[in-house]
């Protein structure tokens, strides 16, 4: 499977759904200190080429928390690269 960067802005729209984003504890910290703008998932089911394009609206949240801990944002850049190669920043 190939992975997808997710790069995030604060505001945009899209016709599409909002993309669900659950982050582990580390990441939702990095997102809510400003330090991580970007995410990295497989290709696959709602991270899916069909699926992901730029303008849609992300909700990031700890986990699967109450939504009083979301941000929101979009996806403003999609990267496709093979599973085994390095990410850059």
């Amino acid at each position: 499977m190939t992975p997808r960067v997710l790069e995030l802005e604060g505001a945009g729209r899209s016709e599409h759904r909002r993309l669900f984003v659950p982050l582990a504890r580390l990441a939702y910290e990095w997102f809510a200190s400003g330090q991580k703008k970007w995410e990295v998932r497989r290709a696959r089911g709602q991270f899916s080429v069909e699926k992901l394009t730029v303008g849609r609206r992300v909700e990031l949240r700890l986990g699967y928390q109450k939504a009083e801990s979301a941000f929101w944002g979009s996806v403003t850049d999609v990267a496709l690269a093979p599973f085994s190669a390095p990410i850059q920043g």
